[in-house]
Formats: structure tokens, sequence, C-alpha cells
């Protein structure tokens, strides 16, 4: 795919039609014409943060914003969905912890997750490198509330950039940050290095560099204890290991199952 040389454009088009026809709350903004009222809005959010310095908005203060202008309580949910698809806010309805809070400028709160995942991590974690704790967050941001920190925290989980470390709830793991290869020791002696794959998905010219970040971030609540490495991890679920890899500069994500327990089982 090309933009300069105008390859598959047509096909990415078609795709995000079909992305945006699925999707729950936007399908049906297809085509349509932008309220002015929407505009108004997103003006006053960007003159909340330009002029005022103003980095987050609570939902109720957001709702109040959206009737001066005439929009209704579900109006303003699908603005505030469209604003968050499209990069202009921030917002987690399904976070416990966050599900209150617009974040208006996604620069500021990218710049307080860039300011703890930073090369320290990758040098001089607590037990190995890509590990923090607790206490990091707290050091790092103690210009900021208690309830900030956390909320940054929490939003290091949400774009799936870090994992609780099962045995210690109070540490975190970056996956970016980990070492290229395992411990081998301990990989050997927890998995048997001659069993095959029973999963090879196959990508035709690229994966993107972030694939096993997202997934270790979304499955590290089920992996081995220090069986986790920048480019795989060992899973256990059901009393089933799992090994799942991307080796450096490969097309393939690798699955690989215990043969000693094999069965088939769903993460």
């Amino acid at each position: 795919m090309s933009a300069e040389d105008n390859i598959k454009i047509n096909t990415l088009k078609n795709e995000i039609r079909r992305q945006l026809a699925s999707h729950p709350t936007l399908s049906g903004m297809i085509g349509i014409e932008i309220p002015i009222s929407w505009q108004e809005i997103r003006i006053k959010l960007k003159q909340l943060k330009d002029e005022f310095d103003q980095h987050e908005l609570s939902k109720p203060d957001y709702t109040r914003l959206c009737t001066e202008e005439g929009i209704d309580e579900k109006s303003s949910g699908v603005l505030l969905e469209y604003m968050h698809v499209t990069g202009d806010v921030f917002f987690y309805t399904e976070s416990e912890r966050l599900n209150d809070t617009i974040i208006i400028d996604p620069k500021w709160a990218l710049d307080r997750i860039y300011e703890l995942l930073d090369d320290e991590i990758a040098a001089s974690g607590k037990n190995s490198p890509g590990e923090f704790t607790i206490n990091r967050v707290h050091q790092k941001l103690e210009r900021f509330s208690e309830d900030k920190r956390l909320d940054i925290l929490e939003l290091l989980k949400k774009f799936e950039l870090i994992f609780e470390k099962p045995e210690d709830p109070e540490t975190f793991i970056a996956p970016q940050y980990l070492p290229e290869k395992p411990d081998q020791a301990k990989f050997n002696n927890l998995w048997d290095s001659n069993e095959d794959p029973i999963l090879v998905y196959k990508y035709p010219k690229y994966v993107h560099p972030s694939i096993m970040v997202q997934f270790m971030s979304r499955f590290g609540e089920f992996s081995e204890p220090l069986n986790y490495w920048k480019n795989g991890i060992i899973l256990r679920k059901n009393g089933v290991r799992v090994l799942v890899e991307h080796p450096k500069n490969s097309l393939k994500v690798t699955v690989t199952v215990e043969k000693r327990n094999f069965c088939p089982i769903r993460i």
C-alpha cells in the first residue's frame, strides 16, 4: 500500500468504511454532516486546553457544555465517542477509574506516560529490565496528586503498554523494555524446546512492531513467573502452558502448547 503511488488506496478506504459500519456507536454517522454544535464543543475544549492550560474535564462538566449547545445526552455520548476515536480526547467509559474523566489534552497524557516509560526502566529494573514498581510512579510523578498518578498508570494499561506482574501486583512489566531473549535457565526448566507450534500466523509483508507488546499487555496476567521477554511469553491457564513467540524480524507469530497437557483451550 502506498499513498505516494496510489497503490491499494481504495482497498484501504473500503476497509475503513467496513470497520466504521460495524462500529456500535459510529455506524450511523457515515456520510452525515457534522453538526455545527459538535464543532462548537470541539472549539470550547480546545480553548480550555490552549488558553487555560486545562488537561482534563469531568463528565458532568462536559455534559453541561453540551447542554449549553443544545446537544442532548444521547448525542453528547456519540460525540464523545467520535472525539475519542478521532484522537481529540481520551475517554474510557469501561474503566472504573477513568469513566468520569475526559482527557482533553492527549499530548499531555502521552508526555506523562513516557515520563514513566523511559530508558531507565530498560537499564535498571527492580529485578530485571522492563520492570518498575508503584513507588517509581509516585516518585516520577510526585508533583501530581496520588489519584492523578494512579489515573496515569491506568492509562498505561488502557494503551496496552504494561501489565501487572501476577505474583506482585505492585510491580509492572513494560514489554517493550524487556530483554531480547529469555533467561535460558528459567526457560529450559519450564519448557521443552523440541515441541512444534500448533498454530503459525503468517503475515505477507509486515508485522507491526507493537504486536507482542499489545498481546503481552492483554494476557500477561496469565504469564509464568519471569518467563517473558521482548518477543515471547509463556502463559499458563487451567493447568496448560502455552508459548507465544514473534521472533525478531520475522513475519510469523507461533503458538505452541505443552504436549503433555495438550487440550483445546481459550484465552
